[in-house]
């Protein structure tokens, strides 16, 4: 938790009361809270943090929550005449916060007008004036390049393999080593009424004058190939990118337009590309592993390790499996020899563009570098300060110049959204004198304000900066790390975000290359390619997390992004925590061509970020969070909400802020998934002690795709909350699960746990925190195929659907594992629509009276829903303990 702002006169709960906390933490619940009916009390109704400090420092003034157990102001007043001050109304939970002497508090708390009065400790609040910069992660204004043909009469039998094959020929007139880039391409066409959209690995082409031979090779880690080429291969074929296709289900003969787009571009403006074409062949079988594919670099038996005549593209290895096509002597050319061929320039980038671009979190000091060019940046995403509007934006540049610039014209910046420039703005050259050689390489901050009126709206809307560097002296060099907007706000009004639309296609996937193996324990990828191929397409997930990094697998899911933290960042998920469980939720495996993919990977996705750089985060930053959820529901179609988290504080969940809150989403029709905790034992922690949100518990797949080997990891909580409900609902895959965290030295969980890093990109992590998506994965997949289920019925499917036969999971436990292991596949074909939660009652934080709010009963008339008026509520007063982090479990 974060220190308290030394302008309130409150205590620090941090400090020397710090082992007060930790001793009502270790206090097991027993049964509900005593909360008092409206009648004298025999003891004070507190909570036992709050009875011991005023026992131990009777005059030290805190601040707390008083729930009323009445709707008149007695209560309010009664403070006042203790010398104390009401300092905020609380209508939603009929309560109000209060700053006090702890012994007046514990006098408070006597009244039988009083229902609870709890330990509420300040913290910073989030309409104060903010900052943080947004790093470009891509290039804008690219146009694609896109060539179609047809394939042949001849079908193709579903278990076969179809290779999409690219090659090109390059030209270029200056000496030295030149280099083509291919990236975001696509291979498209329709087949029995199914769209595909096949995601093709980026690919880059080096001509090296002191390359002796052709060699190709795909880096398993980016998910790339990369082919280098002898000087003499000028304008000869040589080979680019390729994919195989394991064919799903069957596939009919004359399928047409055929469609390969995707974007040329080199750092060289003397290259061209005398031409571009495609091939496609159909194999009994292919390697997963493409470097045991053994590809032809070029048709020249001279210029590479195949000493034969083959087409460039051909996987050696492999011919002998060849059925039809172009590649590997088939009988016949599946769709002709080539698709037609076609010329191009490609556009023109600053030199090393990929090391300007190699991350969304900012500077790795690898330079990109330029002369006269022009480019344009993108990938910036918004950190939304809710209540806050843009005052100041600047771009940053990380950079340094090899020598002093003394001649040419000045560089111009200028900003496009939606294809619509603002005014230019011009850098003086000298500015970047002062950033002479690498070893002085610094941030130069240029004030764009001025170019447009800017709203949060615009990262929603293809915005682009524009470096002009056309006019400065041919011999002149500015090199980047990195290409930033540093964004400042402070309170105001502005509306104007519209969200990005994540709608994918309902293209089947490629599940060839899987190699997460708890997709496959959980039956996800039945329901992928299974009847409506669902994959989370038009389903919107909130992450209430330490925030999300924008990466190849999460491309074009992050729908918008707010900023509830407490503590100050400049850029998003420099812990990584959230980044990791988005990638377990909805990865697409793109940056490991397929191998690593999340649980519905179509899904739309908000970054509700709630934590520091540290991991550090309050109840009131996470209750921030769900209000504005609540708020915006509609307006993004959220219907999941995952909170990978839990409260340090053990506490019923009828005196929760944080379950309450929760509870709010829940009957708004959001079904919300919560981690249940690594303790091991049977206390449950906020909000996991919530009766009706769906509480996960964690097993160990043993990395089989068989149940009869896992078993319930033994750091996962479970327990009998005090409603009476046995938690975790249901448990899932959460040892030793592999997601994309890239940037590990970036990253505040990769640095602190080396060991768990996969490779450059890929990350370990066990903990109920990561089976928790999965569950949330499984809700969207569940609510594309029926949008009208409600929360209780989904959690009702869930359960019923589980796996708890002895004969098909050996390992189950019905006190640790809840109704049993996810079971997506039997979720999404199962039929019940009963609801879940019947006779459960509401937290008493959303009752108006002194009769309880059971689900399912006519109770729910004594609920005052116009009381529940999030927009009236300041959730950052509604906090009195940090959240942690307890739901990672790091012990192997």
């Amino acid at each position: 938790m974060k220190q308290p702002d030394s302008r309130r006169k409150s205590v620090n709960w941090n400090g020397p009361l710090r082992a007060v906390l930790l001793l009502a933490l270790a206090l097991p619940l027993l049964g509900g809270p005593k909360l008092a009916p409206a009648s004298s009390h025999a003891s004070p109704q507190a909570h036992p943090a709050l009875l011991q400090i005023a026992a131990q420092t009777p005059h030290t003034n805190v601040s707390v929550i008083v729930q009323k157990s009445t709707t008149g102001t007695a209560p309010e007043a009664m403070v006042t005449r203790l010398g104390g001050l009401v300092t905020k109304e609380l209508s939603i939970i009929n309560a109000f916060a209060a700053e006090m002497p702890a012994q007046a508090a514990v006098e408070l708390a006597k009244s039988s007008q009083v229902r609870w009065v709890s330990p509420n400790a300040p913290v910073q609040q989030s309409s104060e004036t903010d900052t943080f910069t947004t790093w470009a992660n891509d290039v804008g204004a690219i146009p694609l390049n896109s060539t179609s043909s047809s394939f042949n009469s001849a079908p193709v039998l579903a278990g076969r393999y179809i290779w999409f094959s690219l090659m090109t020929k390059v030209n270029w007139s200056t000496s030295g080593v030149v280099t083509l880039n291919y990236e975001d391409a696509t291979v498209q066409f329709t087949a029995n009424g199914t769209e595909y959209k096949l995601d093709v690995p980026d690919a880059t082409l080096t001509f090296d004058p002191a390359a002796t031979s052709a060699t190709t090779l795909f880096d398993q880690e980016n998910g790339t190939w990369a082919t280098t080429a002898p000087v003499s291969q000028r304008q000869q074929e040589v080979f680019l990118t390729a994919l195989a296709f394991k064919v799903p289900a069957n596939l009919p003969g004359n399928i047409g337009s055929v469609t390969w787009s995707g974007r040329f571009t080199t750092g060289n403006t003397t290259v061209s590309v005398n031409t571009w074409r495609w091939s496609a062949a159909v194999y009994a079988n292919l390697a997963s592993d493409y470097n045991a594919l053994g590809v032809k670099p070029c048709r020249d038996d001279r210029a590479s390790q195949y000493h034969n005549n083959d087409l460039a593209g051909t996987p050696e290895n492999f011919k002998l499996l060849v059925l039809a096509g172009a590649r590997g002597g088939g009988l016949t050319d599946y769709i002709g020899a080539y698709s037609p061929g076609q010329s191009l320039t490609p556009t023109v980038l600053f030199k090393g563009l990929a090391s300007i671009l190699d991350t969304s979190q900012g500077p790795l000091d690898t330079f990109g570098f330029g002369s006269s060019v022009r480019g344009s940046f993108t990938g910036f995403s918004a950190e939304t300060t809710p209540g806050n509007s843009i005052t100041r934006v600047e771009v940053a540049l990380r950079t340094y110049v090899p020598q002093q610039l003394d001649s040419g014209d000045d560089p111009r910046l200028w900003v496009s959204v939606n294809g619509q420039s603002g005014s230019s703005i011009t850098v003086n050259r000298s500015s970047f004198n002062s950033f002479i050689g690498q070893a002085n390489a610094g941030t130069l901050y240029v004030d764009i304000t001025s170019s447009r009126n800017w709203q949060w709206g615009d990262f929603d809307q293809d915005l682009q900066l524009t470096i002009d560097q056309t006019r400065l002296d041919g011999n002149s060099y500015i090199y980047y790390d990195a290409v930033g907007l540093r964004v400042t706000s402070a309170p105001g009004t502005d509306n104007s975000q519209t969200g990005r639309n994540t709608s994918g296609s309902t293209s089947p996937l490629d599940t060839s290359r899987l190699a997460n193996v708890y997709n496959q324990v959980v039956r996800a990828t039945d329901v992928w390619n299974g009847e409506g191929h669902s994959q989370g397409q038009g389903i919107t997930v909130a992450v209430v997390d330490s925030g999300i990094v924008k990466t190849k697998d999460l491309q074009g899911k992050l729908i918008d992004a707010v900023n509830f933290s407490s503590g100050s960042h400049t850029s998003s998920d420099a812990y990584g925590h959230g980044t990791f469980v988005a990638g377990v939720l909805a990865g697409t495996g793109k940056s490991s061509a397929g191998k690593y993919m999340g649980i519905a990977p179509k899904a739309g996705l908000i970054n509700v970020r709630v934590s520091d750089a540290d991991g550090m985060a309050t109840e009131a930053d996470v209750v921030s969070g769900l209000q504005w959820i609540s708020q915006n529901k509609d307006r993004y179609n959220i219907r999941v909400v995952n909170l990978s988290l839990n409260s340090s504080m053990a506490q019923s969940y009828h005196t929760s802020p944080m379950c309450a809150a929760v509870e709010v989403l829940w009957f708004s029709g959001i079904t919300v998934v919560v981690s249940a905790g690594n303790n091991g034992t049977s206390n449950l922690f906020p909000p996991a002690n919530d009766p009706f949100v769906i509480t996960v518990g964690a097993t160990n797949d043993r990395g089989t795709r068989s149940l009869a080997d896992d078993t319930v990891s033994g750091f996962s909580a479970y327990g009998t909350v005090d409603s009476g409900v046995n938690k975790p609902d249901l448990v899932a895959p959460g040892t030793n699960i592999i997601a994309l965290l890239p940037q590990h030295s970036r990253t505040q969980i990769s640095r602190e746990h080396p060991a768990n890093r996969v490779n450059a990109q890929y990350f370990r992590m066990s903990g109920t925190s990561v089976a928790a998506p999965m569950v949330s994965g499984a809700v969207s997949l569940l609510l594309q195929r029926e949008p009208n289920l409600t929360p209780d019925q989904v959690k009702y499917r869930l359960k019923a659907t589980a796996v708890n036969d002895p004969l098909r999971w050996p390992g189950y436990d019905p006190l640790r594992a809840g109704a049993g292991y996810l079971d997506i596949y039997a979720a999404v074909n199962g039929g019940t629509t009963q609801s879940a939660n019947t006779g459960v009652r509401a937290s008493m934080l959303l009752w108006t009276g002194n009769q309880p709010i059971t689900w399912g009963s006519v109770n729910w008339n004594s609920v005052n829903w116009n009381s529940v008026n999030w927009n009236s509520v300041n959730w950052n007063s509604v906090n009195w303990n940090s959240v942690n982090w307890n739901s990672d479990y790091w012990d192997q």
